[in-house]
């Protein structure tokens, strides 16, 4: 197993979980309760798409729960997890359809409401690479606090432990160009574990974990404040953005990248990288894919 799917099941399989349900002196206590006497508690979220592979890495404060999606819970193997996680929007392997509706727990009907947050996200991301992002390949959705709550219950209160904790390890696993913090909350939390000003929309080439990113603060999808990334930079911001995730095609080797399996390459390494450039390069934007 590489590493990046060793973290992906350590953050899944957090320590804190078992340790906070039963202190409620614990910083994690209130935000792992929500699922307190439940049969099927649904595990933290490490993140979900190509973590290593996608050029934008997305930061929201915490997921939500939705008892009725078929999701990983604690009885799960870790191949299944693995699986669920990496392959979330890849309509071949059935947990979503069209990347915005969820596979129910019957593992045959699809939710018919959209996801509204993830229909948003795939329109900031393509505005940010100025042509149709692709859920999972071309950019990772993960959180500051990674359980599962209702309204960000508990989240404030978990965001120092869990921030500390898992934070800096996504960074280093993350092939990631930019980071896109969505909201208030979730940029307050981050502004204070990266020491960043969360007030300034954009800060360019920022030593996060071990590798120079660009860092955007904008806010949630849903809000009344306008969120729109061609709307809230100016355009000579907007430019040098789209040249940064688009023109830096220099993926670092990975020394276990031949062991894995073949179908996480599908959507990484400089194949992909050549074809992305090469279509920025000749004009492609969106709709022309």
């Amino acid at each position: 197993m590489d590493t990046v799917d060793q973290l992906m099941l350590d953050i899944c399989r957090c320590p804190n979980v078992d340790l906070a349900m039963n202190d409620h002196l614990h910083p994690c206590h209130e935000v792992v309760s929500v699922q307190k006497g439940t049969n099927e508690f649904q595990l933290p979220e490490p993140w979900t798409g190509d973590l290593d592979g996608s050029r934008l890495l997305i930061f929201a404060s915490n997921p939500s729960i939705d008892e009725s999606e078929a999701y990983p819970t604690s009885n799960w193997r870790d191949e299944r997890i693995l699986n669920f996680f990496r392959n979330r929007f890849d309509e071949e392997y059935g947990w979503t359809k069209g990347g915005l509706h969820v596979l129910q727990k019957d593992r045959v009907n699809f939710a018919e409401r959209v996801v509204r947050y993830w229909a948003e996200i795939k329109r900031q991301a393509s505005r940010i690479y100025d042509f149709e992002a692709r859920a999972g390949v071309d950019y990772t959705l993960t959180e500051v606090v990674h359980c599962k709550s209702r309204g960000r219950k508990g989240v404030r209160s978990a965001s120092s432990t869990c921030g500390n904790l898992w934070l800096n390890r996504i960074l280093d696993a993350s092939g990631s160009r930019v980071l896109l913090i969505l909201g208030d909350e979730a940029g307050e939390m981050i502004g204070q574990l990266l020491e960043l000003d969360r007030t300034r929309i954009l800060h360019r080439s920022v030593m996060c974990g071990s590798e120079l990113r660009w860092v955007l603060f904008v806010p949630a999808p849903g809000s009344s404040k306008t969120r729109d990334i061609e709307k809230i930079l100016n355009p000579s911001d907007l430019v040098a953005l789209r040249e940064w995730i688009n023109e830096s095609w220099n993926y670092r080797p990975k020394a276990e990248s031949k062991e894995r399996d073949p179908r996480r390459r599908k959507s990484k390494g400089d194949k992909k990288a050549k074809r992305t450039y090469n279509r920025y390069r000749k004009g492609g934007r969106k709709g022309q894919r």
